[in-house]
């Protein structure tokens, strides 16, 4: 009687051993599972900053590329009215210039009608 007890004993103790073993698998393969999803997270949320950070530096490319073209525009701009001022202070200058050597005209056409006039007073007496 004794050997039976020891065998249904020594069986109890298999099928304890072998459930709690059954256990302790299904909790590894849970363990694993969660620690694969959050090893996942961890990569989804690297990615996503890195993506981020991606973006913010493209955001601030893209700002310096149009400040640059802002600016550069701005100094075809500047450039093209300094260019249109000096064409429109020379023609300025250019019609004052005109006016003085037609008045220097006017006058040597004056001292010419004078002058004979003197004369014949002169050639008159």
């Amino acid at each position: 009687g004794k050997m039976r007890a020891l065998r249904k004993t020594m069986t109890d103790v298999k099928q304890s051993l072998s459930s709690d073993i059954d256990t302790l698998k299904i909790k590894l393969l849970e363990s694993e599972s969660k620690r694969e999803e959050a090893e996942k997270r961890r990569e989804t949320a690297e990615k996503l900053r890195k993506e981020a950070e991606s973006q913010a530096a493209k955001s601030k490319e893209e700002e310096r590329v149009e400040s640059n073209r802002k600016h550069e525009l701005l100094a075809q701009k500047t450039d093209r009215l300094e260019h249109m001022l000096s064409l429109i202070c020379k023609h300025l200058g250019d019609l004052e210039k005109p006016q003085a050597e037609e008045v220097e005209e006017e006058d040597a056409e004056t001292t010419a009608m004078v002058k004979p006039k003197r004369s014949l007073k002169k050639s008159r007496k």
